[in-house]
């Protein structure tokens, strides 16, 4: 007869390496979490799933500023499914912005390929904070229709922080004025703390964007 020590001491030989599998495989979820909310964080992402779809659509517009495009923001009410018309090299693109908390189905694909010929475009493009179905997604390739899910959206936000922050370290006091902030677009404020003089944006506490201020 084993006692109840014994006994114990078979179970922990026989589980814990199983134990320490599970405790590893739990760590390394929770690690990928933090490391992902820091991603979406730096992307802009948490503040943007707290927007309204107006002000995505204005975020957006921003955005293709920032990468160089020409951007007409289209009526708010009957816009024939158009947020954006972006245009640059002679091409326009139309573009329809969807803020939304579930995925994105077809309609939005079908009414931005109506949009594209109403507002003359080569091309259409559908942007979103989310995902799309699978049949949206079929019907974007049949019809040529860009699409940017939130995968695609944090990557170009990530991509655009970088080059504006590498921009804004080249000097402290752009000779047009403070730079304005790349996540809300609002014109920078000089500030200064114990570490030196950095650019934030007055938006705080919605937007804590901040870069320091090249001496």
């Amino acid at each position: 007869m084993f006692t109840q020590d014994q006994l114990f001491l078979m179970a922990w030989r026989i589980f814990a390496p199983f134990l320490l599998l599970i405790a590893i495989v739990v760590l390394a979820a929770y690690v990928y979490y933090l490391l992902k909310r820091r991603r979406l964080a730096a992307a802009g992402m948490l503040e943007i799933d707290r927007m309204s779809g107006k002000d995505f659509e204005t975020k957006m517009a921003l955005v293709f500023k920032a990468r160089g495009y020409r951007v007409e923001q289209t009526p708010y009410v009957g816009d024939w499914g158009a947020d954006l018309v972006v245009s640059r090299g002679g091409e326009r693109t139309v573009a329809q912005i969807k803020r939304w908390n579930r995925k994105v189905g077809v309609r939005a694909i079908q009414e931005v390929v109506a949009a594209k010929a109403k507002y003359g475009c080569q091309q259409a493009l559908v942007a979103t904070n989310s995902f799309y179905t699978e049949a949206a997604v079929d019907l974007a390739r049949i019809n040529r229709v860009e699409l940017w899910d939130r995968d695609r959206l944090v990557r170009e936000l990530l991509e655009l922080n970088r080059g504006e922050r590498e921009s804004h370290r080249q000097t402290s006091s752009p000779p047009d004025g403070p730079p304005r902030c790349y996540k809300c677009g609002r014109e920078m404020v000089l500030k200064e703390n114990a570490r030196g003089k950095f650019w934030a944006c007055p938006g705080f506490p919605k937007c804590r964007n901040t870069f320091p201020a090249r001496a």
